[in-house]
Order: C-alpha cells, then sequence, then structure tokens
C-alpha cells in the first residue's frame, strides 16, 4: 500500500466494500454475562439529535485543539502508560449517554416509561450504583465511561498479542455506522466532523471517531475468539455430561395451542370494548374444546370451530396451532413453571392435552411431539424476499434516497447537491446487476425498485432480480448486496439492523413451511438458490451452509464456551479494575460532558 496514502481505513476499503460482504462463518454466540456488563460490540447509536439554542454553529465551527492534548487520565496497559485525551472521555461519555437516552427515548413512542427522562439533563435524575449508593445519571455516565475505557483498551492489547485483526464484516459495521453519520451531517447541513462535535463533544473529529470504533470492535473481537476458542475446544463428553446434567434445558417439545382471549380489547379510537366472552366462559369453553379432543386432525379442525371471524383464515392454514422446537425456558417465560413442567414431564405421551392458564389468554393444548434432543443441524439461508402486494401499493417506489455528498479525506462534506433524478438505469456493479445511478466513490446510489401490481407482478420481479443476480459473478457476497438494495425483509438487511437478508443458525417451526423445507433439504447444497413462494410473497433463496452436528450439541457446546468465557473475564477483572488514573482536568472534562449532555435533544 502508498505509504503516502493518509486516508482512513474505512476510506481504503470503501472501493471494494461490497465485495468484501462474507458471512462470519462463525457459529451465533450468546456472549459471556460479564462481557455483556460493559465490553460490548459497541458500534456508536447514530440519533438524530438537535443542539439547543445557537450552540450548533459555534461547536461546528470550534475543532476542540485543547481537548485533543489534554490529558485527564491515564491508563497502563501492559506496563505501558496510555493517556487519555479529554476527546476519548467525551466518546465514551456520550456513548454512555446518547446510548441511555436512545433507549429511553425509543421506549416513550410507546408508551413506556423507561426511567430514565431524555429531556432532562442527567444531573437532575438519580439511579442506584452497584453497591445500592444512590448517584445521578451524569455520576453514571462517568463511571461507566471510565469502566469502559478500561475495559475495552485492555481487552484491545490482549487481542493485538493474539495477533488478531478485525475481520470483513466488523470493518463493514465500522463503514455502515460512518455512513449513517454521513447521513446525519448531510441532513443536518454540516460536514461530518462538524455533527460528531455536536453529538458527542469537542475535540472528535471522523478519523478520531473511526478510530475509538475500531478499539472497541478489536476488543469485542477478542471476547468473540475466547468463545470460539472454548467452543472448539469442548469435547462429547462434555457435551454429554452437561446434557446429563439437565436434559430439559436442551429439549424442545412440539404442541399445537390455541389461546381463548380474556384481556380487555379496545377499538380503533381506544375505547374499552365489552368482550363476547367473560373470562369464566372463556374457561369453559376451553375445557369444552380439550374434552372434544381425538388426535391432532381434530384439534385443526377444533381450533377452526371455536376462533373468531377474523382467524378463521389464519387457523385454516395447517400449521396456524403448531409451535415446534418449543423450549422449557420458553414455556416458563410466557405460561408459567408448572405449564413448563407439564409439558417436559417424562410421563407425557403424544396425544396428551390439558389447559394453560395466563394473564390474558386460557390455552387449549395438545401434545405433537414430547421432551426430544434436536438432531437437526442448524443451517444459515440468505433471502430476498418480494412481498405480495397491498391493494393501494402499485406505484414504483424509491428505497433509499440520500443526498449527493463529496468528502474530502475526513469523511467530511465539502459540496452538496440535490441528486439529478432520471430515469432508472441497469448497471453492473460488485457483482450485482441493479437499477439507479452509476456508482460513485464519494456518492451515494439512489435506488429504485418497483412495487409488484399483482401476485403473479411480484413472481415477475422476483425471477427479474433472479436474473440479475445470474448476470453477476453468483457470489454470496453479491447476493448479499442484492438483498440489501431490493429486499421487502427489511428486518434481515442492513436497512433493519441485519446483512444481506442473512439467517443465522435456522431452527425448525420457527419459519412457515415452504420456506423451511427449502432451507432444511438434505440434498441443498452451498450456493443453492431457488425461489419459494410462501404466503407473504416470493423468496429468493441462497444457501450459506449448515453445521457439522446436531443443534443441541451446538447449544451445549455455546453454552459451555460462555461459561469459561466469564470465568476467565472475572478472574482478570481485577487486573484492569483500577488501570485508570485521574488527572486534575478529569473534572472539568466531566462537567464539560454533563453541560453538552444537558444540551442535546432527541427527534
Amino acid at each position: 500500500m502508498d505509504k503516502k496514502d493518509t486516508r482512513s481505513e474505512s476510506e481504503k476499503y470503501r472501493q471494494e466494500r461490497k465485495e468484501r460482504i462474507k458471512k462470519d462463518v462463525g457459529k451465533t454466540k450468546k456472549g459471556s454475562g460479564k462481557a455483556g456488563k460493559v465490553l460490548q460490540k459497541v458500534i456508536a447509536v447514530v440519533l438524530c439529535v438537535v443542539i439547543a439554542g445557537g450552540a450548533v454553529w459555534f461547536l461546528a465551527d470550534f475543532f476542540g485543539w485543547p481537548q485533543k492534548l489534554t490529558t485527564v487520565a491515564t491508563v497502563n496497559v501492559g506496563g505501558e502508560e496510555v493517556k487519555i485525551s479529554q476527546a476519548k472521555f467525551n466518546f465514551y461519555y456520550m456513548s454512555a449517554f446518547n446510548n441511555e437516552a436512545n433507549t429511553a427515548y425509543q421506549y416513550s413512542k410507546y408508551g413506556y416509561d423507561y426511567g430514565y427522562d431524555y429531556t432532562q439533563s442527567p444531573e437532575a435524575q438519580t439511579t442506584t450504583d452497584d453497591d445500592g449508593n444512590e448517584i445521578t445519571y451524569a455520576e453514571k455516565f462517568k463511571n461507566d465511561a471510565i469502566a469502559s475505557i478500561q475495559e475495552t483498551l485492555y481487552y484491545a492489547q490482549k487481542a493485538e498479542e493474539a495477533g488478531l485483526e478485525l475481520t470483513d464484516h466488523e470493518l463493514g459495521e465500522i463503514e455502515d455506522t460512518m455512513d449513517s453519520l454521513r447521513s446525519s451531517a448531510a441532513q443536518q447541513n454540516c460536514s461530518l466532523s462538524a455533527y460528531i462535535i455536536m453529538t458527542f463533544g469537542k475535540g472528535l473529529n471522523a478519523n478520531l471517531f473511526e478510530d475509538y470504533l475500531r478499539e472497541q470492535m478489536m476488543a469485542h473481537r477478542y471476547t468473540e475468539y475466547l468463545q470460539e476458542k472454548y467452543a472448539d475446544e469442548c469435547t462429547d463428553e462434555e457435551i454429554q455430561a452437561e446434557y446429563d446434567e439437565d436434559p430439559n434445558a436442551y429439549n424442545s417439545v412440539d404442541v399445537r395451542v390455541y389461546g381463548f382471549t380474556i384481556e380487555e380489547e379496545t377499538d380503533e379510537d381506544g375505547n374499552t370494548v365489552t368482550p363476547e366472552y367473560t373470562e369464566e366462559e372463556q374457561l369453559a369453553r376451553a375445557q369444552e374444546m380439550v374434552s372434544r379432543i381425538t388426535d391432532e386432525e381434530s384439534f385443526k379442525a377444533l381450533c377452526l370451530e371455536y376462533c373468531t371471524e377474523d382467524e378463521v383464515e389464519d387457523f385454516q392454514e395447517d400449521d396456524a396451532s403448531l409451535a415446534q422446537g418449543v423450549t422449557y425456558s420458553t414455556i416458563e417465560t410466557n405460561m408459567g413453571e408448572e405449564s413448563a413442567e407439564w409439558a417436559f414431564s417424562a410421563d407425557r405421551q403424544a396425544g396428551d392435552t390439558t389447559i394453560w392458564e395466563t394473564d390474558s389468554y386460557i390455552y387449549a393444548v395438545y401434545m405433537v411431539q414430547p421432551a426430544y434432543r434436536n438432531e437437526d443441524a442448524y443451517v444459515s439461508v440468505r433471502h430476498l424476499l418480494v412481498e405480495f402486494p397491498d391493494e393501494e401499493s402499485t406505484e414504483e417506489e424509491i428505497v433509499e434516497e440520500v443526498t449527493e455528498a463529496t468528502t474530502n479525506e475526513d469523511g467530511e462534506v465539502v459540496e452538496e447537491t440535490e441528486p439529478e433524478v432520471t430515469e432508472p438505469e441497469t448497471h453492473m456493479h460488485d457483482g450485482v446487476a441493479y437499477e439507479g445511478a452509476s456508482h460513485d466513490d464519494s456518492t451515494e446510489d439512489t435506488v429504485y425498485k418497483e412495487t409488484p401490481e399483482n401476485n403473479d407482478d411480484a413472481k415477475r420481479i422476483a425471477e427479474e432480480y433472479l436474473a440479475m443476480f445470474n448476470e453477476g459473478d453468483k457470489t454470496e457476497a453479491s447476493f448479499a448486496e442484492l438483498a440489501d438494495l431490493y429486499s421487502d425483509d427489511t428486518s434481515s438487511t442492513s436497512a433493519g439492523g441485519g446483512e444481506g437478508g442473512l439467517i443465522e443458525n435456522m431452527k425448525k417451526g420457527q419459519y412457515v413451511q415452504p420456506f423451511e423445507d427449502w432451507a432444511f433439504d438434505a440434498s441443498r447444497q452451498p450456493g443453492d438458490v431457488e425461489i419459494v413462494e410462501t404466503e407473504y410473497g416470493y423468496h429468493i433463496m441462497y444457501f450459506v451452509g449448515r453445521e457439522d452436528e446436531p443443534a443441541w450439541k451446538t447449544d451445549i457446546r455455546e453454552t459451555l464456551a460462555s461459561e469459561k468465557v466469564t470465568e476467565e473475564m472475572e478472574a482478570e477483572e481485577e487486573e484492569y479494575a483500577d488501570i485508570l488514573t485521574e488527572t486534575s482536568s478529569m473534572e472539568r472534562a466531566y462537567e464539560a460532558c454533563v453541560e453538552h449532555a444537558a444540551s442535546l435533544k432527541f427527534s
């Protein structure tokens, strides 16, 4: 690489970003309890914030050189003293604040009280620390920042000693975060570095911010490394011993259930509606239904007889009442310990029936398959969904339209223009043919997707997307890009926090039957691609692969590995608990963060 190239790592990767989108082939990690406390895979929450009063332009113009140079603490890492600047402390403090405030904001949108008031200063609110002492939220965020700095630097150093590097997927996550920040900056009509200053405080810029993200991601990479290491070291004897100690922790059951509602209902205006049946009447109906069950087919027929008019269409589907692969903990959490004990009793047989009662429903229950080990291996797939249309949705829609922004070497916006909207053209990019403006290093594509007029049209569009894939290099990376651009299942794409339509470690009973049948076909090979129709629309399926052992073994392997990671991290906690020493400048830095947090408003 050219030594004179001063671009950030993320900018160097930008051109080939989509070519490097690959599946992280590691198993789904449950994460250690210790790691979840402070050290997390921290990709900063990208918020839409407004600075109070006239502070916006003052902060945007003030680059915070004193904050970059002022040392507020030192950390002893591996015998070496590392200086912590006020800028870095700002980053960790405001990350703690932003996470708390954003969570409270999201809760409030659904009418829930999270316990923290994001409209008030953190200094005006109190909570309790780990020892039960009352402290202000401002103090909590300082404590969290210091703990996070210590732990992050300690484990980032461990990762370096182990010779670890960030994966392509992890680098991509950092790049996605920076892209989201660029988009927010463009909406605020300011540079990326100015927006970061507005949100995280003085002294930060795009390059420093990205460095801190990489540092946090590297620390998390070490916990992933430990998880993988201990999972690989688990022996068959250890796995069998864990299973024998508590089989129900790893077994599953298949049941059919029908719920008679006993909760109050409301109409569209929020008015309470008098239920058709009282709770006593619903219990009598459930008992009557159970008394009439003779086999599984009769249960399905009775569901249609007892269901409401609005439910008839749903219960015409064979699997509407079926719950497969249900665990003890799931039943215990949702139905209660007594219900879980019934389901997982050694005396339970197929055909047994009972009633489960909760605060909202009375369930008629039919046991399809008593407790068993899941001998199927987990499989992973990618998919691109073309949904069947709503009656009103008949026009072409823009799925992404971002103001074009030219950036400099710091990733800062230096020129902005409104995108020119033209008729979509088909282009080839990174192995994927797609409709939209041609790609450029410093501009975002405007991508269009067509809304189907009817179900046949949905099939035509799915076939066109499949043709786009086949015209490219037909790799998993190119399929992932296509899914991110066009899939209507945004929960599995970058638009909803997923990645390229990826569904990892699928378990039977979690998805609609045609989807599962395709994914769990024993003849399925990595790279297989096909269109599958479900009740939701047409899925272009891509088979990633399957694990090489039964799911129950994978579950135990991950559990044992997580326990070992937790033990190791707890044993090491004393090594980094007091490696940070504050300087006389810390108090001023802390006060500045409190003031800055109080100036932010969420929208």
